[in-house]
């Protein structure tokens, strides 16, 4: 009788640790699938998030070059404002105002994929718990720069969320073309009013005093670089 109740007892532990194994093994590779999913969406939409970064930081390299060497010639695009009144032709933004509107346009952009990105990756796992949390701060960081009203930005922080959740292609699940946005500041007013803040923005780059704003975005910027170089097979431009 004893023999039997020890089988017994056998057969129940093995049957439990049969079934622990089993809800182990699953949970493993559902989270295996997470972190696969996880990098696969990371690196989908990475790549033009870190061109937009690489544009915009090399652009604010140069004003600050040339903000400090007092070159204010090279800096005299970044003053120019589409007319409010639409009293101007459509080939403004591609002639003289084309340095100011194609960087409103890569903020734009930028502020979109960055929506997209918290929408649809940052609270995914990686792999190591730390890593989407550290990628969520330090996109925050970098929206804080942009509006940090300390160092004299105008870019207030929900406005510069805005300006890339009202370009977003929602068919395509990215930014509408720099075609695309000249045709609309050109033809729709309420649109160009929108922006406008935007170009005002830009204006203030262009003094000698946001030399101090222009560095903490771009040390922030090259932060969230150096992020995607280390997780996404990008190649390192210097």
């Amino acid at each position: 009788m004893e023999e039997v109740i020890h089988a017994f007892l056998g057969l129940i532990a093995g049957t439990i640790g049969g079934g622990l194994f089993s809800f182990y093994q699953k949970k493993k590779n559902a989270s295996i699938d997470d972190k696969i999913e996880a990098k696969r969406k990371l690196k989908k939409y990475s790549k033009s998030l870190w061109f937009d970064l690489h544009e915009i930081n090399y652009r604010l390299k140069n004003i600050k070059t040339n903000l400090k060497s007092n070159n204010f010639k090279e800096v005299l695009p970044l003053t120019y404002h589409p007319d409010i009144n639409m009293d101007m032709d459509i080939d403004w933004y591609t002639k003289d105002g084309y340095f100011i509107t194609s960087t409103a346009y890569l903020f734009s952009s930028l502020s979109c994929w960055i929506s997209i990105y918290q929408r649809d990756v940052t609270f995914l796992d990686f792999g190591e718990s730390s890593n989407s949390a550290d990628f969520y701060r330090k996109i925050e960081r970098l929206k804080q720069s942009i509006s940090n009203t300390e160092k004299g930005s105008i870019m207030w922080y929900h406005y510069f969320n805005s300006i890339g959740e009202n370009i977003i292609e929602n068919t395509q699940n990215s930014p509408i073309t720099f075609a695309r946005f000249i045709n609309q500041l050109d033809s729709d007013i309420k649109f160009r009013l929108f922006y406008s803040q935007t170009f005002y923005f830009l204006n203030t780059l262009s003094k000698i005093e946001s030399i101090d704003l222009i560095e903490h975005i771009m040390n922030q910027i090259e932060d969230c670089q150096d992020f995607l170089e280390q997780h996404i097979d990008i190649p390192r431009i210097d």
